[in-house]
């Protein structure tokens, strides 16, 4: 039986971020991916221009983010990843949009019938934890369907929203769901882990999720550098799921 293993990182659960977004990348041997991101951050670190930038002297310790890595470092972590072979997954619920369909009394039957999976309302009308909630299980069901005959390794990147306890049930209540529908168990009981920010396999997900929410963000703009990252990576992104309008967008109907 062959291992598989699911890393699972987030975005914008925050009062500042337009979207909320769950990221999955799927790779079979991540020791191999961690040697290659410890191969970049040597380079990084022993050129004699990149190594100045304040951001790369917590590449050794700390790896790559989006968020905080100064452009160059972006750039030269992304040139990494276009021709790096894995699979990646997002889904994603736009807040402004939700909260201006809210607000609109003639609002379509789909945004009515995605409120009545919030009882409570907390911060600006999201309840971050029940919609993290929502997006994994989202983002995970169809993956862990299509590879129930693997061991499957969980990786999640520590966060405050949700405990492991809280993602062990929701990886449960998806797992039951799958039984129930195709009458076939998995093999293995799967195994599912916090990670720190110190796991470079992580920064796939991370630079996935933060490269599409920066690129959803600046959608009106054209020819921008957002647009441009996007682009870099987009045959690596299999599915894209709007959890809103409930639309999919693949390869074959690609996100704009």
């Amino acid at each position: 039986m062959e291992d598989i293993y699911f890393f699972i990182d987030e975005s914008g659960f925050d009062d500042k971020s337009s979207i909320l977004i769950a990221s999955l990348v799927i790779l079979d041997n991540p020791d191999f991916v961690r040697k290659q991101i410890s191969e970049v951050k040597d380079n990084i670190l022993h050129d004699p221009i990149l190594k100045i930038i304040p951001s790369s002297r917590s590449l050794k310790s700390a790896g790559f983010h989006y968020s905080e890595d100064h452009y160059e470092i972006k750039n030269k972590f992304i040139d990494f990843l276009s021709p790096l072979t894995f699979q990646a997954y997002i889904c994603f619920f736009d807040k402004k949009l939700y909260m201006s369909k809210l607000n609109n009394k003639s609002r379509l039957r789909i945004f009515n019938k995605i409120r009545m999976l919030l009882k409570e309302i907390a911060f600006y009308g999201i309840h971050y934890k029940k919609w993290y909630r929502e997006l994994i299980r989202k983002l995970l069901f169809d993956r862990i369907r299509d590879h129930k005959d693997r061991q499957l390794h969980f990786i999640f990147e520590q966060n405050d929203i949700e405990t492991k306890k809280g993602v062990s049930i929701i990886i449960r209540s998806i797992i039951d769901n799958i039984n129930k529908k195709d009458k076939v168990k998995l093999i293995a009981k799967p195994s599912i882990n916090f990670s720190d920010k110190s796991d470079d396999c992580l920064s796939l997900s991370d630079y996935v999720c933060c490269i599409f929410k920066a690129h959803y963000e600046n959608l009106s703009k054209s020819n921008n550098m957002e647009r441009r990252n996007f682009e870099r990576i987009r045959g690596k992104i299999r599915v894209i799921h709007n959890l809103l309008t409930d639309e999919f967008y693949t390869r074959r109907n690609p996100f704009p």
